[in-house]
């Protein structure tokens, strides 16, 4: 989990940085076309509130993951994949596995 963290935060950052870098090179170097436009036309102001909105979802997904406790429901390991086992009135007695 935390290597995603990681790798996502170093994502956001690089797509920021090299967006900052274009705009300041936009406007050094009188660039111009649509895409340039498009660029030196991104507003870091209007993108915080959606950054902030992706990061508010992302906490939230991950605390619900351990809340719900989704990785252990992932996990093959022995200790959270039991079996309870019972007799139905035929006399047959087997289990059942479950995974907590």
């Amino acid at each position: 989990m935390r290597r995603r963290a990681f790798a996502l935060g170093l994502g956001v950052a690089l797509i920021v940085g090299t967006i900052e870098l274009l705009q300041v090179a936009i406007d050094v170097l009188h660039l111009r076309g649509a895409f340039f436009t498009f660029v030196a036309a991104l507003d870091f102001g209007v993108l915080g509130y959606v950054i902030a909105v992706f990061l508010i979802a992302w906490c939230a997904s991950a605390m619900i993951w351990k809340i719900a406790r989704l990785d252990a429901r992932e996990r093959t390991d022995i200790d959270v994949v039991h079996a309870h086992s019972h007799a139905h009135r035929s006399g047959l007695v087997h289990s059942h596995r479950h995974i907590h």
